[in-house]
C-alpha cells in the first residue's frame, strides 16, 4: 500500500481530511503498485491499548520510517456547511436512510488525493436520516442536486470558512 494510504487507514481518514504539503510527493501517493512505492505495516499491542494511543504510536512509526513529519492541525479554509433553513422540512422522519453524520462522512470522501472537494460541515443540529435515491458520489460533484435533497430535509447548504482540523504530512 502506498505510504499515503498506510496514514488513511491507521488514522480512518478519508483524502479530504489529508494535506500533502511536499514538494514532490510522489513518493508518499504513488498509486501505481510498483513495488518500490508499496509497504506493509503490523504493529502487535496489548488489547487494552486506547485507539488515540495506538494511531499515535503509528504515526510515530510512520514519521520515522518515511522521514516524513505528520501531524494533527487545525487550519481556516472554505467549507460547505449544512444548516438548518427556517421553513419546515417537507419530509417526515424515517427508520430508513442513514444519519447525518454517515451522510457527511460519506459527502467527504474522496477517492483521489487530487480531488480538490471542499470540505462539508454539519451544523444543523438535525438528527434524523437521510435518504436519497440519488448516489453520495453524484450528490457531492452536483451541488444543485445535493440542495434539492438536503431542502427536503428543511436543510440548507452554504459557503463558509470553518477552522477544521486537517492531517498534515510534509517531509522534514
Amino acid at each position: 500500500m502506498p505510504i499515503i494510504d498506510l496514514y488513511k487507514t491507521a488514522l480512518k481518514i478519508s483524502s479530504s481530511q489529508l494535506l500533502v504539503e511536499m514538494d514532490d510527493a510522489y513518493f508518499a501517493v504513488a498509486s501505481n503498485y510498483d513495488p518500490k512505492n508499496l509497504y506493509c505495516y503490523q504493529l502487535f499491542l496489548p488489547p487494552m491499548v486506547d485507539e488515540k494511543k495506538i494511531q499515535a504510536i503509528i504515526v510515530d512509526d510512520f514519521n520515522k520510517q518515511f522521514d516524513l513529519h505528520g501531524r494533527w492541525e487545525k487550519r481556516e479554509i472554505p467549507c460547505l456547511v449544512i444548516t438548518k433553513q427556517k421553513k419546515v422540512s417537507s419530509r417526515s422522519d424515517s427508520a430508513d436512510g442513514i444519519s447525518m453524520e454517515s451522510f457527511v462522512k460519506k459527502l467527504n470522501y474522496a477517492n483521489d488525493i487530487t480531488d480538490s472537494v471542499i470540505p462539508f460541515i454539519d451544523e444543523s443540529g438535525y438528527s434524523g436520516r437521510i435518504m436519497s435515491s440519488i448516489s453520495i458520489s453524484v450528490l457531492r460533484k452536483d451541488r444543485c442536486k445535493l440542495e434539492e435533497v438536503l431542502e427536503s430535509y428543511g436543510l440548507s447548504l452554504v459557503e463558509a470558512v470553518r477552522r477544521i482540523d486537517f492531517f498534515v504530512l510534509s517531509q522534514i
